[in-house]
């Protein structure tokens, strides 16, 4: 005789994936979000990131590497060698860090 998830089970796990997606939707119309991968490829970004540095589309970023919206010198900072070594070996990281826009203007943004 086998034994079969119980709907309680799927009830709770539904309600688990429900709340994460209003969480995140949450999130997302409060907060400016990029993702990128580990070597620093940007993979995706929201409105409010895109409204804040001065892009129209996502398509405008994506593929595109982080470097593009770090200040002229930033990248070969052994700060900025650091960061995406601790990303990549699955540290957090977060502060305050200078950006530049699309416009060229400096973007602070605090960060995680």
């Amino acid at each position: 005789m086998s034994a079969l998830p119980s709907n309680k089970a799927q009830t709770s796990s539904e309600t688990d994936q429900q709340n994460f997606t209003h969480v995140y939707s949450a999130i997302a119309r409060s907060q400016a979000i990029i993702e990128f991968n580990l070597d620093g490829t940007i993979l995706t970004t929201n409105d409010n990131f895109l409204a804040l540095f001065g892009y129209y589309a996502m398509e405008d970023l994506m593929g595109k590497h982080h470097s593009q919206l770090c200040v002229a010198g930033a990248i070969e900072s052994e700060e900025y060698k650091a960061l995406w070594a601790n990303l990549r070996a699955g540290k957090f990281a977060n502060g305050e860090f200078r950006r530049i826009a699309a416009d060229g203007r400096d973007v602070y943004i605090q960060a995680s």
